[in-house]
């Protein structure tokens, strides 16, 4: 699990790096509810418990096309222009390395902390979603803490114009959150219905954990039927997702709340 700050020069070059202790103290300020026993600090290291968090600064650009990554993030204001011309980053990534609800909100709050530390921070990456946020934006989300503000930060929910004419969709970065993410093939519903659709599954696994079984239905109301499948993901067939398309009939594994 990883995120990328992309970063101006730094005010203070002896300090390019933000110090342990610093995002210690940060950290603790901004999370009243954190068992303050349990914070430790290392070399660029932040530790809570068991998991710990890590972060490197490298005086270079980051490598990622930042104009197609704003252009194509939901999070990303479209008037703000891409801080193209950036003139460092920082890694910043979770151990274990593995995915998991309890390493994104451990992330999320790091990286928020880091945010209030350093003025040159231009924009925040959330890598397994492949989108990016305003740092005040990302700030703001953490802080809010529920569910339904999260997954923006952790999930990009994606709709496009299929060859059939018809409207296709899927999301990024729940996988990374021991969920599944979700791909619709086609679609006669509108852009924004598409949407909804992601998001409110999205924001049943979310809620609800990893609970829907392949066959089940689902569905915003009484009325609205929701077939899903397991199946390998039309971009990495190694992985398996939850497929979604209309259904006349099937388990019905219940409803899911839109977020």
């Amino acid at each position: 699990m990883l995120a990328i700050l992309v970063q101006d020069a730094a005010p203070h070059p002896e300090r390019a790096q933000i110090s342990s202790t610093a995002l210690a103290v940060r950290f603790l300020t901004d999370w009243r509810d954190v068992d303050r026993t349990k914070v430790e600090t290392g070399d660029s290291q932040l530790t809570y418990g068991d998991l710990s968090v890590l972060w490197s600064t490298m005086n270079v650009p980051c490598p990622n096309d930042l104009a197609l990554t704003c252009a194509h993030s939901r999070l990303w204001p479209p008037t703000a222009p891409p801080p193209v011309e950036h003139t460092r980053h920082t890694l910043v990534t979770t151990s274990p390395a593995d995915g998991g609800r309890d390493r994104a909100e451990l992330l999320t709050k790091a990286v928020a902390s880091m945010v209030a530390l350093d003025p040159s921070i231009r924009a925040v990456v959330w890598a397994p979603a492949d989108h990016v946020t305003l740092p005040a934006a990302f700030r703001e989300v953490a802080v809010d803490g529920q569910p339904a503000a999260l997954m923006h930060a952790w999930v990009a929910f994606n709709v496009g114009n299929h060859p059939d004419g018809h409207l296709t969709g899927h999301t990024r970065g729940l996988g990374d959150l021991g969920l599944m993410d979700i791909e619709i093939q086609s679609t006669r519903r509108s852009a924004a219905d598409t949407l909804e659709q992601l998001r409110g599954l999205a924001h049943y696994q979310l809620t609800e954990g990893r609970v829907i079984a392949d066959g089940d239905t689902v569905g915003a109301d009484a009325r609205e039927r929701i077939q899903v499948h397991h199946v390998p993901s039309a971009f990495d067939p190694s992985v398996t997702v939850l497929q979604i398309e209309p259904a006349a009939g099937g388990r019905k594994r219940g409803l899911f709340r839109r977020g």
